[in-house]
């Protein structure tokens, strides 16, 4: 008697991959366990939301925090997707909680440009500080959580003035500072913003 090859879970589909894990889990096919467990981790970029559902049914902490960290910066398109595959508490609670993060950073857009002035008070500034951090955000929640970064580059294309010769625009000292308030001031805004999982 011949024995057949094997398949292999690399090749599946991940719809097929999620049902496997499932059976795997509920049967305790102790074989397929730890690979399921394995390519589930490896795709979780693609399908947060689906392997937010097994781990936190299955218990793997891991994989929860995960993909907990990746679903708020879910494209529309790629919610939708997985959304029609799970329960309809996934839909309200991934519509709140990005709603969350689209809500803190339209507010973090607006205090830029209460804090950053386009036209500097102290006639010093030869450049808007926050027309470059505004363009290096993109419109896009992600970027919330590279404010340092973001704040750091904006400083050097806009240095103080004098320091650096090299510098194309000059910005003062009290944009520099109001822009660090700002930073500081939504990073807080940024770590209130609840986890996915207190929505289901």
């Amino acid at each position: 008697m011949s024995r057949q090859p094997q398949p292999s879970i690399e090749t599946i589909s991940f719809d097929d991959l999620a049902a496997l894990a499932e059976a795997a889990e509920k049967y305790q096919v102790y074989a397929a366990l730890g690979p399921c467990r394995r390519y589930m981790q490896l795709d979780t970029p693609g399908h947060p939301l689906s392997v937010f559902r097994y781990s936190t049914t299955h218990g793997h902490q891991s994989m929860i925090e995960t993909a907990e960290k990746l679903i708020p910066f879910m494209s529309s398109t790629m919610a939708v997707e997985e959304l029609d595959k799970l329960p309809k508490s996934y839909a309200l609670a991934w519509t709140s909680h990005h709603g969350n993060w689209t809500s803190t950073l339209h507010t973090a857009y607006s205090s830029l440009f209460q804090a950053c002035t386009l036209g500097c008070p102290t006639d010093e500034c030869t450049a808007s500080i926050a027309g470059i951090v505004s363009s290096k955000l993109e419109g896009n929640v992600a970027r919330l959580l590279d404010l340092d970064h973001i704040c750091a580059q904006a400083v050097s294309v806009v240095g103080p003035r004098g320091r650096n010769k090299s510098n194309r625009y000059a910005c003062c000292s009290g944009c520099k500072t109001r822009l660090d308030l700002w930073r500081d001031e939504t990073k807080r805004a940024v770590e209130g913003i609840r986890s996915f999982g207190s929505y289901l």
